[in-house]
Order: C-alpha cells, then sequence, then structure tokens
C-alpha cells in the first residue's frame, strides 16, 4: 500500500499541474483576443461609433476634458517624488553628482505636472502662477536631501516605493513612449475637427506620417485615466483585504472607462484612440501582477 501510495499522489501532483497551468493562462488569452477583436471592430466602426456618441456638450465631456488627466498627473507627480526622496545617496562627489541630477530631473518634471495641473484648473490665472511653482519643487527637493529629509524617507515604506516605480514606468511606457511617440507618426485628425464630408478621415491603421496634422491617435487622456492601476498592484503586494482590494480595483477601472468614454463623446479621440493607450496600460500592469505572484506550479506542488 505504501508503496502504490507514491506514483498515485505523484500522478495527482501531475494532474493538478496540468489543470492549473491552462486555468492561469485563460485570462490572459481571452484579454487578447477581446483586444484584437475590439481593435479589428473600431478599424471599421470608429467614424460610426464617433458620429452617434458625439455630445461635446454633455457632463461627461466636460467633466473629462476639464479634469481627466488631473487625478493622473498628480499620481505620476507623487510618484517622482517619492523615488527622489528615497533615492540612495552615495558619499563622494560622484554622489553628489548624482543627487543633483536627480533633483534638477524630479524639479523639472514635478514642475511640468504641476504647472499642467495648473492651467486645468486655473486657465485663466497665466504663466506667472505656474512658474511660481518651479521655485517650491526646487526648494522641496533641497529640503529632501537634508538630515530632516533623510529621516523622513526612512517612513516611506518598500510597498509606497514599489508602487512609485510602478506608476512612474507606467507613465513612461505608455503616456510618454507609446501616445507621444504615435501622435507625431499617426496625424490622425479628431473626429470634431473633421470636414463636413469626413473626407479627411482615416482608419487607426492606416497612419498618415510625421507630417500629419492631427493628434487623435492614441489618448493621452486614456493614458492618464488609467494611472490608478497600479494602486491595484499595491493593494494585492500589501495584503489588503478583498474588500478594499476589490473597492480600489473598481474606482481604477471605471475611472479609466468614465476618461476613456468622455474623449470619445467630446470627438476628440475615436474608439481605436483610446483602446490602444487601455491595451498598452493592462497589459503593463498583468505583467508586473504576474511577475510578483508566484507560479501556480509552485502552489500546488507545495
Amino acid at each position: 500500500m505504501k508503496h502504490d501510495d507514491g506514483p498515485r499522489n505523484s500522478r495527482d501532483t501531475q494532474s493538478s499541474q496540468r489543470v492549473t497551468l491552462p486555468e492561469r493562462r485563460a485570462p490572459w488569452i481571452v484579454l487578447a483576443l477581446l483586444w484584437v477583436t475590439l481593435a479589428l471592430a473600431f478599424g471599421r466602426l470608429d467614424l460610426a461609433i464617433s458620429r452617434a456618441a458625439f455630445d461635446p456638450r454633455s457632463p461627461l465631456a466636460v467633466l473629462v476634458e476639464r479634469y481627466g488627466e488631473i487625478p493622473g498627473y498628480l499620481l505620476i507627480l507623487a510618484a517622482v517624488l517619492i523615488l527622489d526622496l528615497t533615492r540612495t545617496r552615495s558619499p563622494g562627489a560622484s554622489g553628489v553628482a548624482r543627487s543633483m541630477a536627480s533633483l534638477l530631473v524630479a524639479s523639472f518634471v514635478a514642475y511640468l505636472l504641476g504647472a499642467m495641473v495648473w492651467y486645468r484648473l486655473s486657465p485663466a490665472s497665466g504663466e506667472r502662477g505656474s512658474w511660481a511653482l518651479l521655485p517650491v519643487v526646487l526648494l522641496a527637493g533641497v529640503a529632501a536631501r537634508s538630515d530632516l529629509g533623510a529621516a523622513w524617507s526612512t517612513r516611506v515604506g518598500a510597498g509606497a516605493v514599489r508602487w512609485a516605480r510602478d506608476t512612474a514606468l507606467l507613465a513612461a511606457v505608455d503616456f510618454v513612449a507609446f501616445v507621444q511617440v504615435a501622435k507625431r507618426l499617426w496625424g490622425r485628425v479628431r473626429f470634431r475637427d473633421l470636414d463636413p464630408g469626413f473626407a479627411d478621415f482615416t482608419p487607426w491603421f492606416v497612419p498618415r506620417g510625421p507630417g500629419g496634422i492631427g493628434s487623435s491617435f492614441a489618448s493621452g487622456h486614456t493614458a492618464l485615466g488609467w494611472m490608478l492601476l497600479p494602486l491595484v498592484l499595491a493593494a494585492v503586494e500589501r495584503g489588503a483585504s478583498r474588500r478594499v482590494t476589490a473597492s480600489v480595483a473598481l474606482v481604477a477601472v471605471a475611472w479609466g472607462v468614465i476618461v476613456a468614454t468622455g474623449r470619445v463623446v467630446a470627438g476628440a479621440h475615436y474608439a481605436s484612440d483610446v483602446l490602444f493607450p487601455t491595451g498598452v496600460a493592462w497589459a503593463f500592469v498583468l505583467l508586473r501582477w504576474r511577475a510578483a505572484r508566484p507560479p501556480a506550479v509552485t502552489d500546488e506542488a507545495r
């Protein structure tokens, strides 16, 4: 009997592993197929969707136009400042040089993001108000390098640092590397800027090239709208309760959908314009989530 139990348990373990692996891959396959299906569909339906949804005076369109980018900018700003505050300080001249470079980069990024938020909240204030942010962030960066700042940096937990890295990297990949480059290469005309006969409309798979006058593809608002997704990763990695994690995920997904939908309703973007940065954001977060979790096979083997 003892001799037979060993092979049976081994076969059971192998069977459970064979079942588990496809189950773990299934959501990825479903999401990938859904995204490809939508991309193909929007290639034919973009113009029809925009014509049906266009309502620039709707509360949703106005809300997203004015404030849709602000949460994303503020989260990126917080991430940049946390990374600068917790950066390892090296002794000597090279350490001072790296610290100064970090100060300049973080301050410049913080100024840009703060100025963008300033203009969204107070568009009539002019340039003077936004320029006042630069010395503020510089002084904050200098203060972070003092003894008091070093003491504060020790209170920033490892989870906050990981969230800051994820947020900054997602912004660099989606909002900067993908969206800004795509805008310049595609040159797609926004729906609200098309001529009355829609003769200058182009599907997403036909880029106009760097000489194009439009900036519809891809949606920067949408990329910023999904900047809440790393908060879900942070909740999972911190071991938050299911209720808390589900609440964070609901807010993150709801805001991303609201921003994406609002841009289509405003006529600023087509459905495919919001689909692509959405796909980049979700792929990034899912890959990051998968890398952070132990493999299912390991769990079964234990």
